[in-house]
């Protein structure tokens, strides 16, 4: 999986012969925008645009951040989205305290860094709310959304992505390199949430490779975390977990992963997958 935020230019460059299999995540940033539909409509017509070969490469939209994004830009990519057959989406959420405080409080060195770029919203009010909350009162959050980090996450937020049935990734050498902490990865299989893990970017990590992500997860969380060696790990930095969202075959046979159905625009599934096929 990759996050870009041109995917015609980005996948200009691979073959329609390529035998790489990848999803592609058309990421959109926007927290004062006039019309986020124009602009969420903008990047559905790059995203179709980038579409090729035989789908084994495939793009979608998603929403950087809380901080980044507004409400009205979250609704609008949600409804995009909805409206693919495989409604799969991501989302950076809960990596920092200073994000925290800026939902719960509006305060903070986040409010600071919006107001000096120009962006800031004057009539935005935070919700008072954790941002597992937040999103989920906006209906971002299901099945076929990829929550990345959760550093901050306590046993509520934990709880509601179990029971939506969210896959979270897990990115711990990027949360330790930019001094966030380490995310609390037996909370997160204690609480039966879907785990996945990443590398996040070469911004905050010096290499993409997995085995290192997976070493540190196993230092953080030595009961718990998968090791390198784990059949339900996969090749492209995601478990098992993580490759149901893509909605295609995984790369091993040990269980087949059942694509995110296709829905009317605007439905909000609850149930979680609880089957585990042989």
């Amino acid at each position: 999986m990759c996050w870009v935020r041109k995917p015609v230019c980005y996948l200009r460059g691979l073959s329609e012969n390529s035998i790489l299999a990848a999803q592609v995540f058309h990421e959109l940033l926007g927290f004062n925008v006039a019309d986020p539909t124009v602009r969420v409509g903008a990047a559905s017509a790059a995203v179709d645009a980038a579409r090729f070969g035989d789908g084994e490469v495939r793009v979608t939209l998603a929403a950087h951040a809380p901080y980044s994004v507004s409400p009205a830009m979250f609704r609008a990519i949600r409804v995009a989205v909805d409206e693919r057959p495989a409604p799969v989406t991501s989302v950076h959420l809960g990596e920092s305290p200073d994000e925290v405080e800026f939902l719960k409080q509006g305060t903070g060195s986040v409010r600071a860094l919006l107001e000096e770029l120009g962006v800031w919203a004057a009539n935005w009010e935070p919700p008072g709310t954790s941002p597992v909350t937040y999103l989920s009162d906006l209906g971002f959050l299901d099945r076929c959304a990829l929550v990345v980090h959760g550093v901050q996450f306590d046993g509520d937020d934990l709880s509601r992505l179990a029971a939506l049935g969210v896959t979270l990734a897990a990115c711990p050498r990027s949360n330790v390199h930019v001094g966030v902490g380490s995310p609390p990865l037996e909370a997160f299989y204690a609480m039966d949430v879907n785990v996945a893990f990443g590398t996040d970017s070469l911004a905050s990590v010096s290499d993409l490779n997995v085995f290192a992500e997976l070493k540190e997860a196993r230092r953080i969380a030595p009961r718990s975390a998968p090791s390198a060696h784990s059949p339900a790990v996969h090749r492209d930095g995601r478990d098992w977990e993580g490759s149901r969202c893509r909605g295609r075959r995984g790369e091993t046979q040990r269980r087949r992963p059942r694509p995110c159905p296709t829905r009317t625009p605007g439905s909000r599934p609850g149930d979680r997958w609880t089957d585990r096929a042989p």
